[in-house]
């Protein structure tokens, strides 16, 4: 059998290793596709020249992940020999603790409204209007909550429940600074969901999120209502060098178990044959192959796909909604606030959330002195990443790239997990892998599995994997809706708070 992988990025590196380890697969031929240069898709790792000359490395795309809930990337590491067994933190020259601090500050409001958070504790300077005490009750009284009503529900079909239902029953707990200050940012961050129409009347975008979408982030990314052990004080960690080293030795091994990887090829369209099989077209025929897998954004594979748009499955990647974003690497401190103390890993700039306005991009300054970068010398300047920058930065202050013309600058897609998009993404979870039958082609990629993590599409090649094998396989890592003697939620889940019972 022939087996074509269109992406190398996460998902399509991951799902050609597992396939690798399936027994069945083992002398079929398995290629990756990929249009850029380097493996990594959204994990993009670019250099940048400073302004005294220094060398650095920033990452464009995200860059942190959790030791204590990525269970399955720390074992895939230990396969790739780029960390012990054990996973003491640190045990991996590839891997080191982040510093997460953050800054909420609000240039419409001149500054005026601005806290930080340190050590899990929230300061406002004295000349803020934030309530600094007032909000740290009010963060620590969330994540309980939210907590405590996933735990409640893992094993009912609840599905229909959202952020702006669920808030609302909880108004007397939940105050409107903390709100629209602390948790509407973050969830506009996680799902990119402030964008213009996403909500009828006057609703504020993330009051119409499926609250067990939010609550799978915040259990999985910031690990809530989990105990952290004394061996793990740092789960949070960011990649070395950036993510494209780590995906470097990725691409080595899949290559060692003899899976081609062909990269600089352009797009191309994917036709199904009558006989099954399945020929992918560039300016020439490249071949035809049994099975094809798209690990690529959803509007990206429905542009490929040329005779079979109309299948159900298909249809469904017109539901999902894109969000792009904008990111810079540059040296202007006004997006940081005024205040020195203030100047945290992460800014984010907080909008002034009105009833009726349905834009509000996702704006965050990271630090990259604090964050990203471990080559850390007292002669380099501070730079940062801004996403969504919102104000215009001087050319003269955009780094350059190593051949000092190129602007360190990268457009990003995201894929908006609102309520369309998550329906969507659960019909072609439930479609490729609870029908038991053998499909031709599948969905891979950040927007096939919860919120797009690098341990979710890890999961989900995992699953892809044996489901190609095995077209019986029937996986408990999926969502499952009102299906009585299922659990509603995935078992990487439902083992964090495993978990949390065992301590």
């Amino acid at each position: 059998m022939k087996i074509a992988i269109i992406g190398a990025g996460v998902s399509g590196l991951t799902t050609a290793y597992y396939l690798r380890q399936q027994s069945k697969l083992d002398n079929d031929t398995i290629t990756v596709f990929d249009t850029a240069e380097k493996v990594g898709g959204n994990a993009k790792t670019m250099w940048v020249r400073l302004p005294n000359g220094s060398e650095r490395w920033v990452d464009m795309g995200v860059n942190d992940f959790n030791l204590q809930t990525y269970k399955e990337l720390a074992k895939l590491w230990v396969e790739l020999k780029l960390m012990t067994p054990t996973v003491p933190c640190p045990s991996s020259e590839y891997c080191k603790p982040l510093q997460n601090t953050e800054s909420f500050c609000s240039q419409d409001e001149g500054f005026k409204y601005r806290y930080y958070i340190k050590d899990g504790h929230v300061t406002a300077p004295g000349d803020s209007s934030a309530p600094g005490p007032h909000l740290e009750s009010q963060i620590g009284l969330f994540k309980d909550a939210l907590y405590d009503w996933y735990k409640q529900h893992q094993d009912e079909g609840v599905d229909s429940v959202t952020v702006g239902e669920w808030l609302n029953a909880q108004k007397v707990k939940f105050s409107d600074p903390f709100i629209y200050t602390n948790l509407f940012p973050r969830i506009n961050g996680m799902y990119y969901t402030m964008e213009e129409g996403e909500t009828p009347g006057n609703l504020i975008p993330p009051y119409d999120m499926p609250l067990w979408m939010v609550a799978h982030y915040y259990v999985l990314q910031e690990a809530y209502g989990q105990t952290i052990p004394v061996s793990l004080q740092c789960p949070r960690q960011y990649f070395v060098n950036g993510s494209y080293t780590w995906l470097e030795k990725l691409e080595e091994k899949v290559k060692a178990l003899k899976v081609e990887v062909t990269k600089g090829v352009r797009p191309f369209k994917v036709f199904r044959r009558p006989d099954g099989q399945f020929d992918l077209h560039n300016e020439v025929l490249i071949d035809t192959f049994d099975k094809v897998i798209f690990a690529t954004h959803p509007d990206d594979t429905y542009t490929m796909i040329e005779n079979f748009k109309e299948e159900p499955m298909a249809k469904a990647l017109r539901e999902f909604s894109m969000s792009k974003s904008t990111v810079v690497v540059h040296t202007d401190p006004r997006f940081l606030p005024p205040q020195q103390d203030c100047n945290m890993t992460y800014n984010i700039h907080i909008y002034n959330y009105v009833p009726g306005r349905t834009y509000y991009p996702y704006t965050i300054t990271y630090i990259e002195n604090y964050h990203q970068n471990d080559q850390k010398t007292p002669a380099d300047p501070l730079f940062f990443t801004s996403v969504n920058p919102q104000f215009p930065i001087d050319s003269k202050r955009v780094l350059k790239q190593l051949d000092g013309i190129t602007p360190a600058e990268a457009e990003f897609y995201h894929c908006k997990l609102n309520r369309k998009s998550v329906a969507a993404q659960v019909f072609i979870e439930k479609t490729q892998m609870g029908e038991k039958v053998e499909r031709g082609y599948y969905f891979a990629g950040s927007f096939t599995k919860g919120a797009g993590l690098h341990e979710e599409c890890i999961i989900h090649s995992q699953e892809l994997a044996k489901k190609i094998a095995n077209p019986l396989y029937e996986s408990d890592q999926s969502y499952h809706f009102n299906s009585p003697g299922k659990q509603f939620a995935p078992r990487y889940i439902r083992e964090a708070f495993d978990r949390t019972k065992k301590k």
